[in-house]
Order: C-alpha cells, then structure tokens, then sequence
C-alpha cells in the first residue's frame, strides 16, 4: 500500500499509517521493520543521583496533580533508566500505578489520578520533569499508558519514547500506540494509532 514515493493505495476516508497483525513471542512488547539507528552516548548515572531525582515525584510532582504524599504508597512503582541521547545524562522514567479499578461513571475531577507517569532530564540544576502524564484510566478519562521502549526511529541520535495503550472502538479494547520525541526541552508527542480502518 505505501513505498518512498508514496501512497499507492487508498481507503475512502482512510489517512493513517497501514497496521497489520502479526504472531509473535509474548516477550515482545515493540516490533520494528528494520535497524534502530544507534543513540548517541551518555554517561552513566551514579545511584546517589538516581535515588535524589525520584525522591522529588512524591514532595513536587505528584501534588501538583492531585496525588498526595500520604496516598503514594498505593502505587506500585517502576523506574525506567534510558540512553535516550537527548543530553549527556540518561532520563529517568518512572511510572506510578494503584491498581485500584474505578467505575467508569466517575468523572476524574473528583478523584485521584491512578497511574502517573514521570520523565525527568538533566537540565543545568540537576534533574527536572520533562513530560508528566496522570489519568484516572476509566472511560471518562485518558486511557492508562505502559512503557514500551525507547528506540531511535529518525536517525538523530535521540530516542523516541513508545508508550502503549488500550482504547474502547464498538464495545471492544483495542491496543495502540503512541510515540514522544524531545523538542524544546520537553517530551511531546508526535504519533498516536489509536484507529483502524474498518
């Protein structure tokens, strides 16, 4: 359907990226065409440095989006620490998940998010956030994200982000994708499939 001089085929009213399914081992979680180009180099980060930049999600982050302290011992904690290439240091993802379920009729102005999601980067004071994202993850709210891998797909030296997701499409959930480049200091976002062409 596509080739580099473009779109040889089209569906009425179909402008996305071809998707298609696959088998694959269940330890796969992200799967190219082709060779990742190589990020460029980072220093390594001492545990010291580690431990000091997420000991600052629960006191400055977290609150700022409606996450007490006091709440987050609820939420399982995984710490993703990645040669993104985007500065000499590595960055630092974390994500927070309480695996506590809620009603989808509940509106998520009203309670606490679930899932938080936090990439910190080296700025010129130490580490800052530098893409934050928090949801309920019910059907009035963003959908949660898992962390997929950080792969370099445009051949700059610096990764994207690859995030995985579940949307509901006619009673049924379906898996998606979104990716996050750095541009100007911040992760933000520049792919989402989240719909299929019938």
């Amino acid at each position: 359907m596509w080739e580099t001089s473009g779109q040889l085929d089209s569906i009425s009213q179909c402008n996305l990226i071809p998707a298609g399914l696959t088998n694959a081992p269940a330890s796969i979680i992200l799967a190219l065409a082709g060779t990742p180009f190589p990020l460029k180099p980072v220093n390594a980060l001492p545990d010291g440095e580690l431990q000091e930049a997420i000991a600052n999600i629960p006191t400055l982050i977290a609150p700022s989006v409606g996450i007490s302290v006091s709440s987050m011992s609820r939420y399982r904690r995984e710490v993703h620490v990645l040669s993104t290439g985007v500065s000499t240091r590595p960055s630092i993802l974390v994500e927070y998940n309480d695996p506590e379920q809620v009603a989808d009729t509940i509106h998520p102005t009203t309670q606490r998010p679930r899932q938080l999601v936090v990439v910190l980067d080296r700025g010129v004071y130490g580490y800052r956030p530098s893409f934050k994202f928090a949801t309920l993850g019910n059907a009035l709210s963003e959908p949660r994200i898992k962390f997929l891998d950080h792969v370099d797909i445009d051949g700059d030296g610096r990764a994207e982000l690859f995030f995985g997701f579940k949307y509901r499409h006619v009673e049924q959930l379906l898996d998606a994708t979104k990716a996050m480049r750095y541009e100007n200091d911040a992760w933000r976002e520049i792919f989402r499939e989240s719909v299929r062409c019938p």
